[in-house]
């Protein structure tokens, strides 16, 4: 496993810090309407913590500003970092989480569509 994946997480698998506001709501989302996993909630929360670290501290922006452009920038640099298995998981945490927040009407569009 990536070290980056192991940042965010405990060595017992919990998730080690609170999370926003935002991903809180989606972790909801996640557990009750969608039923998913504990293995596939503590991956894709792990993947949009890591994205959300960009985000805030490189574009210096939140998660609900991002741009195509953004994500563009944040897969460019994970291409150095992680393997190709790792680029399409975050990518698709990164999809839902923009997918959901438009069927929430926080976003009108996803930043995250191709």
């Amino acid at each position: 496993m990536p070290t980056a994946l192991l940042q965010d997480v405990d060595p017992d698998g919990s998730i080690d810090a609170p999370l926003s506001p935002l991903l809180e709501r989606f972790r909801q989302h996640l557990e009750v309407s969608q039923g998913v996993s504990p293995h596939t909630l503590r991956a894709y929360l792990s993947d949009l913590r890591h994205f959300e670290r960009y985000v805030v501290g490189t574009l210096n922006t939140s998660l609900l500003a991002v741009v195509h452009a953004g994500i563009r920038g944040y897969l460019g640099t994970l291409s150095v970092e992680a393997s190709a298995r790792t680029r399409a998981r975050r990518l698709a945490s990164i999809r839902a989480f923009y997918r959901w927040l438009v069927r929430q009407k926080l976003l009108p569009a996803s930043p995250a569509k191709s």
